[in-house]
C-alpha cells in the first residue's frame, strides 16, 4: 500500500507539476490503496473518479467566479 501510494503521488507530481501537493497526494494515494486492499479495485476506482470529479467541479466554480 505504501509503495503504491507513493507511486500514485509521484505520478501526479510529475504529470500535474504539483510538487507543493506531494503530502496531500501521498495521503490520497494511501487511502486509495487501503480501499483497494480492503474493498477491491472497483471501490478505489470509484473513489478516484469521485475525487477527480469534485476537484474539476471546484476548479470550474472558482474559474467562473473570477
Amino acid at each position: 500500500i505504501g509503495l503504491t501510494g507513493t507511486l500514485f503521488a509521484l505520478k501526479h507530481v510529475v504529470v500535474d507539476r504539483s510538487l507543493n501537493l506531494l503530502t496531500t497526494l501521498l495521503a490520497i494515494g494511501t487511502v486509495f490503496g487501503i480501499l483497494r486492499y480492503r474493498l477491491g479495485t472497483g471501490a478505489s476506482t470509484i473513489a478516484h473518479v469521485t475525487a477527480n470529479l469534485l476537484a474539476s467541479l471546484i476548479a470550474l466554480a472558482v474559474t467562473r467566479s473570477e
